[in-house]
């Protein structure tokens, strides 16, 4: 008489083999998941770029605050994006208006000029800033603004205003996505 059906050993490599595939697929669907979310948040990171780019060559008008800076012009402040690669800053970024002292570069006290504060989260941060298209120097914060009628980005960092500017994220697996600011006001994303 022949007996069918499985046996013990029989389903214990099929449920192993099981196991291995599914932390497998486990593993690899969280990296790829880690990929989207930073490439989606330095899409997010430019479009917020290009939103101070538009408020500052478009009609926007600052607040009251500006015209103090600028005579009665509230149509002339500059808006741009603050980031910073130290400390508790790296994981966020900053979408301001220069009301108060008219240099394109964010400031928080007297006044604080934010507009919005984002928070970069699952662990992104900015690991570092390049001022050079070889990353070989970096600066710890950077300024990227927009003032009418002039089309080119305004970009300060601590060593003055640059030409160029990266912005590398980071995410705690080491998924890296780039943000290329140009002084031309051209704005990609790099891998």
């Amino acid at each position: 008489m022949v007996s069918r059906g499985f046996t013990l050993i029989e389903l214990m490599v099929t449920v192993a083999i099981f196991a291995f595939v599914t932390a497998f697929l486990a593993v690899k669907y969280g990296n790829a998941t880690q990929g989207i979310i930073v490439t989606n948040l330095a899409y997010d990171v430019a479009l917020t770029i290009r939103q101070a780019q538009t408020y500052g060559l478009n009609v926007k008008e600052a607040p009251s605050s500006c015209s103090s800076v600028n005579s009665t012009d509230t149509f002339q402040c500059a808006y741009g994006v603050y980031l910073s690669s130290t400390g508790g800053s790296n994981s966020q970024f900053i979408f301001f208006v220069d009301s108060t002292e008219n240099n394109s570069i964010y400031t928080s006290t007297p006044v604080d000029e934010a507009i919005s504060k984002y928070v970069l989260k699952r662990g992104i941060v900015v690991q570092k800033i390049c001022t050079n298209s070889g990353c070989t120097s970096t600066t710890p914060n950077v300024s990227i603004a927009f003032r009418r009628p002039d089309p080119d980005a305004i970009i300060t960092g601590n060593s003055g205003v640059l030409s160029y500017v990266k912005i590398v994220l980071v995410s705690p697996q080491g998924n890296l996505k780039n943000i290329v600011v140009r002084k031309t006001g051209q704005i990609s994303i790099e891998d």
